[in-house]
């Protein structure tokens, strides 16, 4: 897994002493996530600072005052989907407080973490931390779910900080206890979360209340292509053969073909696009996939494997959870358009409440 990275910036001594302090402590994974500490000193000028790291990290820590960060970050906000996580450190190292981006840039995680690991205190102002109610951006961002809609989740939030009744229901496994704010009676609530990987779902339940939609990573794709294929043109195939099987792209966890295909620009341009990490196998490792997979002699003949899109889809689930292996993973098999193929394979998700 890569290292996330954490940028830090110091304007006096005590700072910067902090700032080795948060060096030190990051040596070693904080809450099971490694991560690359950035330091700078009294950069000048700031803002241009600012600018690069809002676009190159995945937090800022203003070791100072408030106000510096605020004025700091203000020209560069975007969207709470896209901006860091912001913390900001006094030069004493009493309080580290989560500033912007708290949930889903992981911001009150991390601020609880740094100051556990500095015996500092952690100062945390989302309303659902602070009342001690489960946050449906964290729980969604942990269990690794995309959120169809941030307007309902934003409903499905305020309906369970006001204490109103939010039904949840789930096509995968449960692990852990409901918490007490949620309900598992369908239809009831004035928000409905539903986790599932279907992408033809209705937006308003009978009731009439919102129904928020968290997309789980439920499967693999498998993909060939001619050489030369262009990110658009396999963009356009992979999104019309999704859409004809009822699948959103949300809920594709990776990506996998053959080796031969590292240096394909427009397989890695598409991947990139949608953050889905691509695996590589090669013809040998393919041919050894367990299973009966359409075979190609042509095929063969050009990349060592009688079928790719199946037999790396399959590779890749193998590799990954090995212990829940079964042949009848594949739940879409070979399909053709327009020089691209196309295979789909089944993964064991489940979502989790701590």
């Amino acid at each position: 897994m890569a290292k996330k990275r954490l940028a830090a910036v110091s304007f006096t001594p005590g700072g910067a002493r902090q700032a080795q302090r948060i060096a030190g402590l990051l040596k070693e994974p904080l809450a099971g996530e490694e991560w690359e500490f950035l330091h700078s000193h009294k950069p000048k000028p700031l803002q241009e600072w600012c600018k690069h790291q809002f676009e190159n990290v995945d937090g800022l820590l203003f070791l100072g005052a408030m106000g510096i960060a605020v004025r700091t970050i203000a020209p560069f906000l975007q969207h709470k989907t896209r901006d860091p996580a912001v913390l900001v450190m006094d030069e004493q190292g009493r309080y580290v407080i989560s500033v912007l981006s708290g949930h889903i840039g992981g911001g009150n995680e991390l601020a609880r973490q740094l100051a556990r690991g500095l015996s500092a205190e952690p100062v945390i102002t989302t309303a659902s931390d602070v009342n001690g109610k489960i946050a449906v951006d964290v729980f969604a961002k942990k269990n690794r779910l995309h959120i169809s809609d941030l307007t309902v989740a934003k409903q499905a939030a305020a309906a369970i900080v006001a204490g109103k009744p939010v039904s949840f229901s789930c096509d995968g496994n449960v692990k852990g206890s409901l918490p007490g704010e949620l309900s598992a009676k369908p239809g009831e609530g004035a928000v409905q979360i539903c986790v599932t990987a279907r992408e033809d779902l209705e937006a308003v339940s009978e009731s009439g209340s919102p129904i928020l939609h968290l997309i789980p990573k439920a499967y693999i794709l498998g993909i060939g292509c001619k050489k030369g294929k262009t990110a658009p043109e396999l963009e356009a195939a992979v999104m019309e053969e999704l859409k004809s099987w009822g699948i959103p792209i949300e809920s594709i966890a990776a990506a996998a073909t053959i080796d031969i295909k590292r240096q394909e620009a427009g397989l890695l341009e598409f991947c990139k696009k949608f953050n889905l990490p691509l695996f590589f196998y090669s013809g040998k490792e393919l041919m050894e996939v367990p299973g009966t997979y359409e075979s190609s002699e042509f095929v063969r003949s050009v990349t060592g494997a009688d079928n790719v899109c199946e037999r790396a889809a399959v590779c890749r689930r193998i590799e990954e959870q090995p212990e829940s292996f079964r042949e009848d993973c594949l739940l879409r098999g070979k399909t053709k358009k327009e020089g691209v193929t196309l295979a789909l394979v089944k993964r064991d998700w489940s979502v989790e409440f701590e």
